[in-house]
């Protein structure tokens, strides 16, 4: 029995490390790979995928600060830090070579940058008689959005309109942050300012919020999709959300010293107002394609590219074996210049699958010590007949 006990846990963490690169949702998405799951006429699924990127910390130094308990700011590498995130929650109803699969989905994308004069001012030591400065205005990112819609497929094709209502949106041409280190020894003095203000939406910071026509964006996806090779055309705009209630977020940070008079005074101030300003906000299209091949084991290729300039290429293999399937992936995002490896395994017990899979993610191929790293986990299950 305690055998029993011990392969069962076994397996259970096995299947939670690995799954497949082909979802209809996530990084490469196509909604006509619903129909892949192969049931004849019934199935719900869920998927989930949550990556954290930093460029804070190496391997190295990570580990450390793991072992150890301390933050060494000597060790800081950048003021990088990054995430992306996907929920999905979808049904597929079929009846021959048409299908139905209605769809809620949650996806967010963001990222914080800072100027490497502030890291270079964290880390170094401070010269007497120098100033300090650095500006920038584009330093954050996020975008979430929730999408609510159906897709119609039929023979491979497949057309998904959708609504979609912003979550959180930072305005990228609203933004600076400001930064000033200035000393002197006669008079010994220093000063110290730094400032931040971003234009954002967010419904949870707006006052007797108000759901109306004009806050929901009608958006369609559309393309084909089969056993071997896909395309998809996603977030195409028909009509844009439009938000009238924004926030300017501000915070601020000074400190003065006086060697004179032997006093030091600081202040600190984060806040919030609201805007009242009419903006247009639209998901960006997307271009998504994959090829398949089943030789002696599956492989795969898929890549994306956003007309915003931003790419992602990747690549898998897989093997069936009964009724697991172990696979591994190579992705690559060009914008960022990102590695992703993923190690998956799918599950398939007829009316019941499952894929998980762990995603380690480096600014180098091989994420060992001087490689800036960053970790994640998919999700994705769904049962049927």
């Amino acid at each position: 029995m305690k055998k029993i006990i011990i392969l069962l846990t076994i397996f259970a963490i096995y299947i939670t490390l690995f799954a497949g690169i082909f979802e209809p949702f996530g990084r490469f998405e196509n909604f006509g790979l619903v129909n892949q799951n192969k049931f004849r006429f019934f199935d719900i699924g869920f998927y989930g995928d949550l990556t954290l990127q930093q460029s804070l910390f190496s391997t190295e130094h990570l580990l450390n600060l793991i072992n150890e308990g301390k933050v060494d700011l000597n060790q800081l590498q950048q003021l990088v830090i990054g995430e992306t995130l996907n929920g999905s929650l979808f049904s597929t109803i079929r009846i021959g070579k048409f299908s139905i699969s209605p769809f809620v989905n949650l996806n967010s994308f963001g990222g914080l940058e800072l100027p490497d004069e502030i890291l270079s001012f964290i880390k170094n030591d401070i010269e007497i008689n120098k100033t300090y400065s650095s500006s920038s205005t584009s330093f954050i990112s996020l975008d979430s959005f929730l999408n609510a819609g159906v897709s119609f497929n039929f023979n491979g094709f497949f057309v998904s309109p959708e609504a979609f209502v912003p979550i959180t949106y930072v305005f990228p041409e609203n933004q600076v942050v400001n930064f000033e280190y200035t000393s002197s020894s006669t008079p010994p003095v220093m000063s110290l300012k730094a400032d931040l203000s971003f234009l954002m939406y967010s419904p949870l910071l707006v006052e007797n919020l108000v759901i109306d026509e004009k806050l929901i964006g009608i958006g369609v996806s559309l393309g084909y999709s089969s056993k071997n090779f896909g395309i998809a055309v996603n977030n195409i705009t028909i009509k844009p959300s439009e938000v009238d209630t924004l926030q300017n977020i501000y915070a601020s940070y000074s400190a003065t010293y006086n060697g004179v008079e032997m006093t030091f005074d600081d202040e600190a101030t984060a806040n919030y107002i609201q805007v009242f300003e009419t903006k247009q906000i639209e998901q960006i299209p997307e271009i998504t394609a994959y090829v398949k091949a089943n030789l002696f084991v599956d492989i795969g290729a898929a890549v994306s590219y956003k007309i915003d300039g931003k790419w992602v290429i990747g690549g898998s293999i897989s093997k069936k074996l009964f009724f697991i399937e172990p696979s591994y992936q190579l992705i690559y995002d060009g914008s960022n210049s990102i590695f992703t490896h993923i190690i998956g395994l799918k599950s398939d017990f007829r009316i019941l699958y499952l894929n998980t899979s762990i995603i380690i993610s480096s600014n180098e191929f091989i994420p060992l010590d001087e490689a800036k790293p960053g970790i994640g986990l998919v999700v994705n299950f769904g049962l049927g007949f």
